[in-house]
């Protein structure tokens, strides 16, 4: 039986001043970043690449996943997006998921 993809989407900052909106996918295996608006390129992360993921705010706000080489952060556009992906992240990423009320 195959596992069920859950999404939701994050606005990811992209340069100092400017946040793309991405259509976020997430399996047993990866997060899949696709980018919906015109020229922005998706990408993924393999989970096994990810060090950890701290979700700020309560209700959240913001996002930071951090890999050994990098760190990409976003911010969620409602509160029902950003408690929604609150749960699915809950469920693949377990002891790697952070949140941080503030």
């Amino acid at each position: 039986m195959t596992q069920k993809s859950k999404s939701f989407n994050l606005l990811l900052r992209t340069s100092f001043f400017k946040n793309e909106l991405y259509s976020i996918s997430c399996d047993a295996e990866k997060i899949l970043f696709k980018g919906t608006e015109e020229g922005n390129e998706g990408f993924a992360l393999s989970l096994n690449n990810i060090d950890s993921v701290y979700i700020y705010g309560n209700p959240p706000k913001e996002i930071e996943i951090r890999m050994k080489d990098k760190v990409i952060i976003g911010s969620f556009k409602s509160t029902k997006t950003s408690s929604q992906a609150t749960s699915i992240l809950k469920k693949i990423l377990r002891e790697k998921l952070f949140q941080i009320d503030h």
